[in-house]
């Protein structure tokens, strides 16, 4: 299975599903309670870093072996095949493929039917990576060489980028319009005046607004009527 399509998910109050108790369950287990999920494991024994986590979170544990009809049992919106016993993640993998339930393999990512992005999480924004569940280790040195580029200067950048455009829903009714001026946006512009000495949010968004549009764009006679 080819893995071309990226998307990213609310999982707030979904149930997820994590057979296996080892390490790498605990960190598919730390990314998806970071990201609200309703989390159950199900695993003979547990590693001592998930042991620990199941002492500071709220997650459900069933100390046994795992059953296909657990699936069905716990109604989940996601799975994660996190054993080390390659046959039964393959045989869970195709259980949630025929029902139409997402699920990862952590031994055979083609398995299933998506794969885990590496992710540099910022303030206002995220990058994530991927070698389309080839190489997770790939991922992971690619998103390390990348992260140092994301740096205060492009955060403060992108924090303007997002004031001017709520700044542009306030001004303007109509959509085009605000797309046509959200297009004139330059990250690189807006991270030379910081270069030069403007890191005061306040003081670059005037810049950027008097710059782009209250000379150049926002003309009387095309401000929106609504």
């Amino acid at each position: 299975m080819a893995f071309s399509y990226s998307v990213m998910l609310d999982l707030s109050g979904r149930n997820v599903l994590v057979i296996g108790g080892g390490k790498v369950a605990t960190r598919k287990i730390h990314r998806v309670l970071k990201a609200g999920a309703c989390v159950t494991v199900i695993a003979p024994e547990l590693c001592e870093d998930l042991s620990k986590l199941l002492q500071r979170h709220a997650l459900q544990y069933e100390q046994r072996a795992f059953q296909l009809d657990d699936i069905g049992v716990y109604a989940p919106f996601l799975v994660f095949a996190a054993t080390n016993d390659s046959g039964l993640n393959k045989r869970i993998a195709e259980y949630c493929n025929e029902n139409n339930i997402l699920v990862n393999s952590i031994t055979e990512p083609k398995n299933g039917n998506f794969s885990v992005q590496s992710e540099i999480e910022k303030k206002y924004y995220a990058v994530s990576v991927s070698t389309f569940g080839q190489g997770p280790g790939f991922s992971k040195a690619l998103r390390e060489y990348i992260e140092p580029m994301l740096d205060e200067r492009l955060d403060l950048a992108v924090e303007v980028y997002i004031g001017i455009r709520q700044w542009l829903f306030s001004m303007l009714g109509d959509t085009d319009l605000r797309v046509a001026h959200l297009r004139r946006i330059s990250l690189g512009h807006i991270c030379s005046m910081i270069d030069e000495g403007t890191t005061d949010y306040n003081e670059l968004f005037e810049r950027v607004k008097e710059w782009k549009y209250e000379k150049r764009c926002l003309c009387p006679d095309r401000r929106s009527k609504s």
